[in-house]
Parts: C-alpha cells; structure tokens; sequence
C-alpha cells in the first residue's frame, strides 16, 4: 500500500507485517493529498501546492521499490488545493482537476496545462468529485456540493445535462461510481442511494438506510480481481460499512421478474379504480345528472374482478374546529381525533351504503362484496370484489398514515394523508393506496415529503414466510407498501401546472381538434410529470401514469363547468391521479374523468388487466438453481475482464495475448506479470 504524509514523504507500507518498507522524502514540499494510480506503469501524486511528481513503477517482483535507482521522478506544477481528481476514460495520460470552482486538464504527452478548462457556473455550487464511467465513455462528471451532479463532454467542454441527488433526500456528502453504469450515493442523514445512470433522469435502484450518521466517504475497487466489488462506506463518526457492489440482490430480483412465466401460471384479473375530492357532498344532495355520472364513475370496466373507489374530502376539512391547544395536549388530542372519528360514522355509513346500491345496480345483486373499508378524516377507502373470488383472497389488511397538520416536522392530525389496502389473491399481492396531500399551488416539496411518509410509515402485518416469497417482491417481508407486485396509488395528489392562469385558460379553451396539443402543452408543466422524470430521489419513480386525455379536473364552482371563479381565481390543475406499478404484463385499458358537478373536483377512474399469479414451488426452486449458476458465471466472467485489463495495463500486451496467457496459468495474474516482465521487459526501455 502507498500512503502520502503531510510532511511530503511517500510511503510503501507492506499490508499483511505492516512494516514501512520503503520511503521517498523531499520531492513534495507540502502535504500530498492524492494518489493516482496511472495503468499499473507509473504513480502520480500530487499535493496542496501544486504540486504533480510521477513515479515510475519497478517491475515484479520489486513493486515496492516504486522508483528505480536510476530513474528521476517526472515533476509538472497543476492546480493548488485540490479537492479532486480523475484520470480521462478516452484521452491518454489526461488528467481532469479541480480545486472546487473549475474544472482544469493536464495533458501529460505534452505536459500543458488548460485552466480552467470548464468553469464552473456560480448556480451549480462548488464542485467536490469528478468520476467517469465506462457506459458513457466521452464523458466527465462532476458533483457539487449542494446535490446537482453534470455531465461535461471531453472534447467539446459543453455541459450536456445535469441531474440532482439531494431534491428529497439529504444534502449529497459522498460519492462513487461503481462498474459501468451505476452511481452510489451517501447523503447527511446516513442514507444511501443506488441510481443506474443508463437513462434519463437516472433510476434509483435501492435506497436504503447505511449509517445514523453522515456519510462521508464511499471508495471502491473498480477493478477488482476477487470475485466481488466491495464498496466500503465510512460515517463522520469513523464508522465503516462494507456492501455488496455487484448488486446480486438486484440482479436476481430482475431476474426472476424477467423469468417468472417459467415457474408461474396466471389469470387475468380485471381492476377498476375510482378516486373523488367529493368536497363534503352529501349522497341526499346529487343531482338527477349527477347521480347518472356516478353510476358512469362507478361502471367504466365491464365486469370488472375488482373495484377500488377512494374518496377524499368526504367532510369538509377547513371546518373541523381542533384547537392549538388540543394538538399540543397528548390526552385531549386523542380525544377529539376519537370524537371526530365518531362524528363522521354517520358520513362514512351514508356513502358506505349508497356505492353498495350503486355498485348492485350496475352490476346486479349480490355480485359484488364489499371485501374492506377504512377511514381517516377525510379519507374514505372501500374494496368491492367479485363475490365468486371471496375465497381466493387472503391477508386483506389496511392502515392509516396521517400528515397535514405538522408540530416540529411531526404529523399531529389527518386532515391529509393516506390509507393503504392490501389483498393477496393466489400468489399475487396488491396494495392500494388512497391519497390526500398536501395543497397549494407551490409546495411541491412538501407533497413529495407527504408521499414519501406515506410509502414508508405505512405497515401491514406480517403474513407467512413462504406467502412472502410467492407473492411479494424479492428481498422483502411483506410489510410496506412498496413490497406488493402491483401498487395502485390515487386520489387528490394535489400536484399543479406551473403556469399562469391565463395561459392554462387559452389553451383550454382550444378548438377541440387542437385538445391533444393544448393538453401536451400543460403537462410539460405539471408539477408530478416534471417530479417523475426529473427528480431521481422521487419516492414515486417506477409509478406510471396513463395518458392524460382529459381536461383539468381542479378547481371548478360546484354546479358548472366554469374554473375557480372566486377571489383566489385558482390555475386549473390535474390535481386528482391514478398511478400503478406493476409486472410488465399489467396493462391499461382506459383512463378518463367524470362529468359529476357536486364537487369542485371532477371524478377520475382507471381500468386495468393485471395477471393473478400462482406459483409452483418446484419450478421456482429449479428456476433459482439456474439463475445461481448463472449468477457465478456472470462473476466469473467479471472476473476475468478485470484481470486481463489488469495485465493489458502493463502496457506489454493486447487484450488477446492477455487472455491467451492468463487461461494458459489458470488466471494467476502475478505468474502472467512475470512473465510478461521476463519476456518483453526490454521493450518499455
């Protein structure tokens, strides 16, 4: 191992005695911050001055006699305090710096420096890492302090694109690209993030919790010649966590996915979702029209196997009188909740029993049951399914998240939040959630923090460890939202368009031939579109929306088809959404809203054809064999690459001769050094 002192001395220290076997002083006058190794010929280190000395290295088996006798360090001056470094991917002897405000390149064939090669524009915050990756091989990235990371085209110097970390996270504290493609990311609170750059915005693949404190350093071997990649992760309290860098979990979760028709056999399942900000409307007070558009609201699918109607607003929120100082106070706070809840069973019950008559008179009596409700105030969550699959279903549970209402970050009452539902049929988990967040028309933030708090906080019971592997995803228990193979997530989400009410109102009122253009228009704007395919931290990436065909349905005078016509003239929005994630196969068959005019929201409803699975157990167990066999000969051939890139950076050889010879010793790579040394030594001379 080679290590820099602050004084300038360079150390060879031999791992396994820990003995100091070699030192080399006064070629750096100040502390030598960065260690590059460049192929595996030459070492470069550089210090706060200035500073860049490049060490020969010996051949075997003297490694640690990293400067021939005869040999003089080579001695360039580049840039002063450092902070990062990165050899070019594309550009021999290249190498990109940066002491926070540019980035700046040295080109050792020539020994010039370009300063600043890119600066650095003031609103991207200072820089703190440049990495390269081997899937984007032109180009350099660089990340900043306040969560951005861009994109630098090497020949150019243009910026291509710039994505943030931070949005909904944490401020980003370290950083590291692992293998081709992916990035790993730690942040303040001791989070951790995977992000597959391969597309556009990049694809968080795993978050998770790594440290109860900050992250602050992340390193890998990069070319690792073990059959693994470890990443090491180290917390401001020194604390050091070591994981899985090849993401095996994640390989085999895709895997089964992509293989599941192998162990799997299916019934499609018809599912419908209904969701309405029914604004305190009550069943009494519908219109003749209106009650004819419920029915519609509620009939969209033909026989459809299962229905889901959430409601939210089903009182009126802003007239619910708790008092401050019912919230502060613990035991009178849970009284009025209790007293409230009590207040509305009687709203509950009036809609509880008027979607049954609904609901048997679209479809006849007696098809449909009502499987589960549940209620928060305001929100109000009713499954009906098919009365013929009652007995396929198992583990039907529910539970309640509260936000809205905060003390100290600290959801206090519901007058917002969430219910989630759950059911297993066959082997196939489903959770529906039934959302209110956040309103108003900037708070993006704060309805994004609503809907992470609700995929999180939300649990269920735990149900039997082997219903867990066959009907949940891979890696988890059961428990959370997020664990079922299809989620559908509805309701009043709240999100708005980002333009000026007179603009949305224009477009709106296009010729209807011009329908399609005016709506592609808005939803360039719409705050949750603009979330979805910008913010890589969105707790909702890998949702999917259908296409939006419909008008707005927020905020209309009760009674019209005229848009907020009071003071506060608010910008129409399509507040009310059906999301789903699910299996490739899930497909949709409609999305559109409904005429109902009792509320300033207009009814949305979505079908859907998902695939019941049933699982058997001996085609699982043969389908996982294989991908394990698989999974070693994937490592394997890992392992291999890297090892004939290790020799081809002797500069002695191509990638053939490399690979010839590494089969011919059983891949012993140190036997394959030597002999590349004994054979071709002379050459480098």
């Amino acid at each position: 191992m080679w290590a820099g002192t602050d004084n300038g001395s360079l150390l060879a220290i031999e791992t396994q005695s820990n003995k100091i076997i070699s030192k080399r002083a006064a070629m750096h006058s100040s502390a030598i911050t960065h260690l590059l190794q460049h192929r595996n010929r030459e070492l470069w280190t550089l210090d706060d001055s200035g500073c860049l000395t490049i060490w020969p290295t010996s051949p075997p088996p003297h490694h640690h006699d990293f400067v021939e006798a005869t040999s003089t360090p080579q001695q360039y001056h580049v840039t002063k305090n450092l902070k990062t470094a990165v050899f070019s991917a594309t550009r021999s002897n290249t190498l990109w710096l940066s002491s926070g405000t540019s980035i700046d390149r040295f080109d050792g064939s020539t020994a010039t420096m370009l300063v600043p090669a890119i600066p650095i524009p003031t609103e991207l915050g200072e820089l703190t890492r440049l990495f390269t990756l081997a899937f984007h091989p032109n180009l350099l990235f660089a990340a900043h302090v306040d969560g951005h990371i861009t994109a630098w085209d090497e020949t150019t110097l243009e910026q291509t694109y710039c994505v943030s970390l931070a949005a909904c996270m944490d401020k980003l504290t370290a950083v590291v690209p692992v293998g081709d493609a992916h990035v790993w990311a730690g942040f303040r609170n001791g989070m951790m993030a995977v992000y597959d750059t391969r597309s556009e915005p990049w694809v968080a693949v795993k978050v998770w919790k790594a440290h109860k404190n900050a992250i602050v350093k992340l390193t890998v071997d990069a070319c690792s010649i073990s059959a693994s990649m470890p990443v090491v992760s180290v917390d401001a309290l020194g604390h050091i966590a070591i994981w899985d860098g090849l993401l095996s979990e994640y390989w085999l979760e895709e895997q089964l996915a992509t293989h599941m028709a192998h162990y799997c056999d299916f019934e499609e399942l018809k599912t419908m979702v209904c969701s309405w900000n029914m604004d305190a409307v009550k069943p009494e007070a519908l219109t003749e029209a209106d009650v004819e558009k419920i029915h519609e609201w509620l009939s969209g699918m033909s026989d459809p196997d299962i229905m889901m109607v959430g409601i939210q607003e089903i009182v009126d929120l802003n007239s619910k009188t708790l008092t401050a100082k019912s919230f502060l106070s613990l035991s009178r706070k849970i009284e009025t909740i209790e007293e409230a809840d009590e207040l509305l069973t009687h709203r509950y019950m009036l809609w509880h029993d008027y979607l049954i008559s609904v609901v048997d008179a679209n479809f006849g009596k007696g098809a449909y049951k009502i499987l589960k409700t549940d209620q928060m105030v305001g929100l109000f969550s009713c499954i009906f399914v098919k009365t013929s699959l009652e007995a396929r279903i198992r583990h039907c549970d529910s539970n309640v998240v509260k936000t809205g209402f905060r003390l100290m970050n600290k959801s206090l009452h519901g007058n917002k939040g969430g219910i989630a539902t759950r059911l297993v049929i066959d082997d196939t988990s489903i959770c529906f959630v039934n959302c209110h967040l956040a309103a108003g028309q900037s708070n993006v933030l704060t309805r994004n923090v609503d809907v992470d708090g609700i995929l999180h906080s939300a649990r269920f019971p735990p149900v039997p460890a082997h219903l867990v592997d066959a009907a949940f995803k891979p890696d988890s228990d059961g428990t959370s939202i997020l664990d079922h193979d299809t989620c559908f997530l509805s309701g009043d989400l709240n999100y708005r368009i980002g333009m000026k009410r007179d603009q949305v109102l224009a477009l709106l009122a296009a010729e209807s031939h011009n329908k399609f253009e005016a709506w592609e228009t808005l939803q360039q704007e719409d705050q949750l579109k603009k979330q979805l395919a910008l913010n890589p931290m969105f707790r909702l990436l890998g949702f999917k929306e259908p296409p939006i065909l419909f008008d707005p349905t927020y905020k209309y005078d009760r009674g019209t088809d005229v848009y907020d016509g009071s003071e506060k003239k608010r910008i129409p929005a399509w507040c009310d959404r059906i999301l789903h994630r699910g299996p490739a196969s899930m497909s949709n068959i409609y999305y559109r809203r409904h005429e109902v005019k009792a509320s300033d929201h207009r009814p949305i409803s979505a079908g859907f054809t998902i695939h019941a699975k049933t699982v058997c157990q001996d085609r699982l167990d043969q389908v996982k064999s294989q991908l394990k066999l698989d999974w070693q000969h994937t490592v394997e051939e890992l392992v291999q690459s890297n090892k004939i890139h290790h020799v081809v950076c002797y500069d002695l050889c191509d990638e053939n001769e490399a690979r010839q010879r590494l089969e011919k010793v059983d891949w012993d790579v140190d036997q394959v050094v030597v002999d590349l040394y004994r054979d071709k030594g002379n050459c480098l001379n």
